[in-house]
């Protein structure tokens, strides 16, 4: 909860900062930077389905690239909240290498919860 008020306050500052420096072209900036990020992660969200379409046929699970997946998909939730900072974490999470350690982290945030017992998985033919 105190990491989501941070957040938060870490982006009201950086748009008053902004704001005092370029004035009223920061609401233009940040809508641009959405605007941008939207279009990179859904160009880079029909990559990944390719390739799940891909590994599907030659009859492998996709799981890494489901993960991938999810990150540009917490990528893409970032880029269209308004605000700097999680526009540049976003920005950051599309980077190819970046995104392959984020989705190690993802793979092991979700191993921990699913042997705590907090996260199942039911698959059902």
């Amino acid at each position: 909860m105190f990491v989501l008020i941070l957040w938060i306050a870490l982006e009201i500052i950086f748009f008053v900062i902004s704001w005092h420096f370029i004035g009223s072209y920061t609401i233009l900036l940040v809508i641009a930077t959405s605007l941008l990020g939207a279009y990179l992660a859904k160009r880079q969200s029909r990559f990944i389905w390719m390739r799940v379409q891909e590994e599907l046929s030659r009859g492998f699970m996709p799981g890494n690239v489901i993960l991938e997946g999810v990150v540009i998909l917490f990528a893409g939730l970032l880029l269209l909240i308004p605000g700097f900072l999680s526009d540049v974490v976003g920005f950051i999470l599309l980077i190819p290498f970046v995104r392959r350690k984020a989705k190690r982290l993802v793979y092991i945030l979700l191993k921990k919860l699913y042997q705590s017992g907090r996260f199942f998985f039911t698959f059902r033919r």
